[in-house]
């Protein structure tokens, strides 16, 4: 379900035509879906499908490794497995004393590194208005370490990496705001990274495994990151709020709408798409 389609289902559920996507309130309607889905659904419950597995290649003798474009923070890492199965244990400060060649394989501890920015510029691109795919003309896209979520400048406007199709080709999520013929463009590489102790050995290949980042729900055509038949939550948490704030003698209904969205993300905890860890929001008048 998109964005839209939850908002305009929030209008006609209390016939509201103001309330839809282009409606007189919209900008109301969007403010509490997104309040719910950012502030209470996806920060405070463990979902899941709101983790990533992603592999991070070790090159003998180096230590500081960058972290894949969908982890925004190292603190979002909830572990990090040598190829053998064991983990890594995060530290601030790695004591080397009495360190001896046995210790330095594999790595058995990580800090968090800085934050790093590189850029590529190589070759030119086009796209067309209002579609979502550039074209690149003498690019290496697909070798470049380009990958999702990563920035597209060109000109005056902006765009986040959806896939990296090929050495020529990227998908962004928004819609080209212009057209663009073998135009010069920078793509913004921006990585944390992790340091290992002890500095390995050997090539190895780490599991890493973190919550990435939950993209805002904006557009017309963002898709909320929920299994599709949990989209039903954000209509039913904005009609709440809908009720609450626009039908002064719906409070009643408002509640048992509450009461509801609570109970039935409480009887699904055992589905698989959740973890055990799931802890049921407090109210916060949805």
């Amino acid at each position: 379900m998109y964005f839209r389609q939850v908002i305009d289902q929030i209008g006609d559920s209390i016939n509201d035509s103001t309330l839809k996507w282009n409606g007189a309130n919209a900008a109301r309607t969007k403010g509490w879906v997104q309040q719910f889905y950012h502030l209470d659904l996806m920060p405070r419950l463990d979902w899941k499908f709101a983790y990533m597995e992603g592999t991070i290649t070790v090159t003998a003798s180096t230590q500081r490794y960058s972290l894949p474009r969908w982890i925004d923070h190292p603190s979002k890492i909830v572990n990090l497995l040598n190829a053998d199965g064991t983990p890594l244990t995060q530290v601030i400060v790695y004591d080397v004393t009495g360190q001896n060649s046995s210790d330095l394989n594999p790595p058995g501890s990580y800090s968090f590194g800085p934050r790093t920015r590189t850029s590529y510029t190589t070759g030119t691109l086009s796209g067309t208005s209002a579609t979502k795919v550039l074209t690149g003309s003498g690019t290496s896209w697909a070798s470049s370490n380009i990958s999702q979520y990563d920035y597209i400048q060109v000109g005056d406007y902006a765009y986040t990496v959806d896939s990296v199709d090929s050495n020529t080709q990227i998908t962004v999520f928004e819609d080209l705001s212009a057209t663009v013929s073998a135009s010069a463009y920078t793509a913004i590489l921006d990585r944390w990274t992790i340091d290992l102790w002890p500095i390995p050995i050997a090539n190895t290949t780490l599991t890493v495994n973190a919550r990435k980042i939950i993209e805002p729900l904006v557009n017309s055509y963002d898709i909320p990151e929920l299994p599709d038949n949990w989209h039903w939550i954000l209509v039913q948490a904005g009609l709440v709020k809908a009720l609450q704030h626009n039908k002064e003698d719906y409070q009643g209904e408002a509640t048992q709408l509450e009461i509801n969205i609570r109970r039935m993300i409480k009887e699904d905890l055992s589905e698989a798409d959740r973890l055990e860890s799931v802890q049921i929001p407090r109210s916060r008048g949805y």
